[in-house]
C-alpha cells in the first residue's frame, strides 16, 4: 500500500476556519489565546458561529492552500450561489450516500450526513432547523457565510493568525507530516480516501495516489485530530506537541529559579522568594 501524500502546510483560511469551531467549544476547551476572542462576541455572534462551525465548515474549505485570506474569500465571493450550495452539498455525500438533492428536500436526510462530519461537535435540533432552513436559499446562504467569516477575520483572527504563522514556520519547514499524523490516524485517512475512490455513489472519482492531505499542526492542545474532505483533498488539523505548554508534575526547584533569574537575583533574595512562596504567614521583627 502506498504511503499517504501528505503536506504540512500553513494555510490562515483553515485554520480560522477550524478556528472558529474552537470559539464555539465550551469555555474550558477554548485555547487560552482565542478565548480573549470567544468572550467578545455577542450573543448573536456566538449563535451563528456556533451554526458555522457544526454544519458549513464544508461549504467553506478549499481544495488547495490559499496564499492570503484576500485569496480565499474572492474565491469564495466568485462562486454563483447554486453552484456553492451544490458543492457544499456534494462534499457531505463524502460521509454520507444521500444525494444532494435528498438532502436539500429532507432535513432528516441532511441531519445524517451533518452528525457524520467529523467535528468536534455535532448540531442541536434547533441549529439543524436553522441551517437546513438557511440551505434553501442559496443566495442568502453564501452571503451570510461569507460576511461571517471575513468580520471574525478582520476583527479577531488576524492578529491570531500572525503570530501562530510565526510560531509554526519552523514546523511548516522541516515538512515531517509524519511526525504530526500517527500511524492511526494515517490508518483512518487512508481508508476513508479508499472508501470515496471506490464508492459507486459518490460523483467523484479519485484515487489514493491522487488526494493530498493537507495537515495544518496547531499551537494548542486540541481535542482530537479533525480531518475534513473539500473536493480532491483533504485537510487535518493537528495539535504540534513541541509548542503546547504543558503542566508540570513537580514544583519549580531553587536551582531552576536560580538558573532563570540569576541575571536578576542572588541566591539570598531567591531563599526569601521560596519562603513566600510556601504560602504560610511569615512575620518579621526590625531593630
Amino acid at each position: 500500500m502506498n504511503a499517504l501524500r501528505m503536506q504540512v502546510v500553513l494555510d490562515p483560511a483553515f485554520w480560522a476556519l477550524h478556528s472558529l469551531s474552537l470559539l464555539s467549544l465550551p469555555h474550558e476547551h477554548v485555547p487560552s489565546s482565542l478565548s480573549n476572542i470567544a468572550v467578545q462576541l455577542s450573543a448573536d455572534q456566538r449563535e451563528f458561529n456556533g451554526l458555522v462551525s457544526v454544519a458549513f465548515v464544508p461549504a467553506l474549505l478549499a481544495d488547495e492552500p490559499s496564499a492570503s485570506m484576500d485569496v480565499f474569500l474572492a474565491a469564495l465571493s466568485q462562486l454563483q450561489p447554486a453552484d456553492f450550495r451544490q458543492r457544499y452539498l456534494r462534499r457531505l455525500g463524502h460521509y454520507t450516500s444521500t444525494v444532494p438533492a435528498l438532502m436539500l428536500d429532507s432535513v432528516v436526510e441532511y441531519a445524517k450526513a451533518l452528525q457524520a462530519l467529523p467535528l468536534l461537535a455535532a448540531p442541536t435540533t434547533q441549529q439543524l432547523a436553522l441551517a437546513h432552513a438557511l440551505l434553501q436559499d442559496p443566495v442568502i446562504l453564501q452571503a451570510r457565510l461569507l460576511a461571517h467569516i471575513k468580520f471574525m477575520w478582520n476583527h479577531a483572527l488576524a492578529v491570531e493568525w500572525t503570530h501562530v504563522a510565526a510560531t509554526l514556520a519552523a514546523v511548516v519547514a522541516a515538512q515531517q507530516p509524519y511526525m504530526l499524523v500517527d500511524s492511526q490516524l494515517q490508518a483512518v485517512l487512508r481508508a476513508r480516501i479508499n472508501a470515496n475512490s471506490q464508492s459507486a455513489t459518490n460523483s467523484l472519482s479519485r484515487q489514493e495516489d491522487t488526494s493530498t492531505v493537507y495537515v495544518q499542526p496547531f499551537p494548542y492542545k486540541l481535542m482530537a485530530p479533525v480531518w475534513m474532505w473539500a473536493d480532491q483533498n483533504m485537510w487535518v488539523a493537528v495539535a504540534d506537541q513541541d509548542q503546547q505548554a504543558t503542566a508540570r508534575s513537580r514544583p519549580v526547584s531553587r536551582m531552576e529559579l536560580l538558573a532563570r533569574l540569576n541575571a536578576i537575583a542572588d541566591d539570598t533574595r531567591l531563599k526569601i522568594l521560596a519562603l513566600l512562596s510556601d504560602g504560610q504567614e511569615l512575620a518579621a521583627q526590625t531593630q
